[in-house]
């Protein structure tokens, strides 16, 4: 049985942790059967919020390059970014995104939704499975007609003109990385439940209420709110 907590939670039951892709949520979708390289994070997403036309997730990193390669050496939690500070590089972001046709969507500190019709398809991995790996061979096969090569490095040099940006300890947002495009399946051996009520109207035939006086089967999921 695999618990997945959404969130810090007081009351989270005790057990063998199993191994963590970044957040909660990519947890759940690597339970579900997902590669880790890229689970379908904006799918799941998507319809968690009710939101159509997500192409993707963006999040923002900090990188670091040398003469011929570049890496991303720190995402998620480990950007120690509070709500006040994401919230100031999402109203810096947005307005850029919006003249190239593309709506962002804040889902927490870290994770934000692409919303776009009509762009091109995009090939990427999650951002946590490429921490300290080479961006190179990710960046040429990321979408042949190098549009989000070109949005990521526009990014980059909005980012780099951000007082706010050079100065935030302990770690600089310098770069974002847009990942978690694919499509979302639930296979039928694996039983969910949660007590979430977004997740139990997005996928109302996949995901059944959690009952905590109930007997779980042990191939059940929990996604615990």
């Amino acid at each position: 049985m695999d618990v997945i907590v959404l969130g810090a939670h007081p009351a989270a039951p005790e057990g063998k942790p199993i191994k963590h892709h970044g957040n909660s949520w990519l947890n759940f979708l690597v339970a579900l059967g997902c590669q880790d390289r890229n689970p379908p994070l904006a799918a799941l997403l998507a319809a968690y919020h009710g939101l159509s036309d997500v192409v993707g997730v963006l999040s923002p990193v900090h990188w670091e390059a040398t003469h011929n390669d570049a890496m991303i050496v720190a995402a998620g939690e480990a950007l120690q970014l509070t709500e006040d500070q994401a919230k100031l590089l999402f109203t810096a972001v947005r307005p850029f995104l919006l003249e190239e046709h593309m709506e962002l969507f804040y889902h927490d500190k870290t994770t934000w939704l692409l919303l776009s019709q009509n762009k091109p398809s995009l090939r990427s991995e999650s951002v946590f499975y490429l921490l300290h790996q080479s961006l190179m061979p990710v960046l040429a096969r990321l979408d042949d007609s190098l549009y989000w090569q070109r949005l990521l490095t526009e990014l980059q040099m909005l980012f780099s003109s951000l007082d706010y940006c050079a100065t935030q300890e302990p770690m600089s947002i310098n770069g974002v990385w847009v990942y978690g495009e694919g499509n979302l399946h639930f296979p039928q051996h694996k039983i969910v439940f949660s007590n979430d009520p977004n997740l139990l109207a997005a996928f109302p035939k996949n995901i059944r209420p959690l009952d905590n006086k109930m007997s779980l089967p042990r191939q059940a999921i929990i996604v615990y709110r």
